[in-house]
């Protein structure tokens, strides 16, 4: 009978021991996992915040291909407007003039 108690307090004492390092085996994955999700993360991040400043780089030259286009198309179209009025200003101030005084009230 003694034999069987000290069978049965070493297996005891041996699961005691196996449950103590699975705690501890435990605690040391849960910090390991811990710190691979902020390795993740921080990795994830600066990912994200370059493509972001790329993003915007692409938006900027863009916008600033648009602006110059259109500044462009608006000096043109000012430039022929003057050339419009300077070549046709006797015609024009002879058309405006000539539909004031024809004018009926």
């Amino acid at each position: 009978m003694e034999n069987i108690v000290n069978a049965l307090t070493q297996i005891n004492n041996k699961a005691e021991k196996i449950l103590a390092d699975a705690g501890s085996c435990k605690v040391n994955m849960q910090k390991q996992f811990t710190n691979d999700i902020k390795e993740y993360e921080d990795e994830l991040n600066k990912k994200t915040e370059l493509e972001l400043k790329k993003v915007e780089a692409d938006n900027n030259r863009a916008f600033e291909d648009k602006k110059n286009s259109i500044y462009k198309e608006a000096e043109t179209n000012i430039k022929s407007m003057e050339d419009n009025y300077k070549k046709n200003h006797d015609a024009l101030v002879e058309d405006l003039f000539n539909k004031v005084i024809s004018f009926e009230v």
